[in-house]
């Protein structure tokens, strides 16, 4: 894990995380809401979806990625496309992007491949680098979202 000196390094630590399966890393990579003026994290979900994660917070994605477990039989896999940078300032800025994820999970009555749409807000604290406090998530082709993959664990 490489410390969060740009918000293309927190995208790598993200993907990172979610592949290796580690809970620690996967959370330094949202925005830490102890700090001032860090906003409260939020996750808008695809579809269906929204009211499940009306007040979702950090310690819901905490139980969430602790509850998929880690990979039974194969590697987790996530694939960022189309990645898009916008409005950049000094210390906020957006990315883009469709996502592919493949996640060995051991649940049998749910996809272990989701994909969608995904725009992350990331900001930096000044102190400890850059993080994110905001990821929208959409459906593109399937309904097999992540929200839809977070639903369910």
């Amino acid at each position: 894990r490489r410390p969060p000196d740009t918000p293309e390094i927190v995208l790598e630590n993200f993907k990172t995380a979610i592949e290796e399966h580690n809970v620690d890393d996967y959370m330094r990579s949202f925005a830490d809401t102890t700090f001032t003026g860090v906003p409260a994290f939020l996750f808008t979900a695809s579809g269906d979806f929204a009211g499940l994660f009306r007040s979702w917070q950090l310690e819901d994605e905490r139980r969430y990625f602790l509850n998929l477990g880690a990979p039974v039989s194969g590697v987790p896999f996530l694939s960022l496309t189309n990645l898009q940078q916008v409005n950049r300032g000094p210390a906020t800025t957006e990315f883009t992007m469709e996502y592919l994820l493949f996640y060995p999970h051991r649940q049998s009555s749910t996809p272990r491949e989701v994909k969608g749409y995904m725009h992350l807000y990331l900001q930096s604290d000044g102190q400890h680098g850059w993080s994110i406090y905001r990821w929208d998530d959409a459906r593109t082709v399937t309904d097999s979202t992540w929200s839809y993959l977070k639903a369910h664990f």
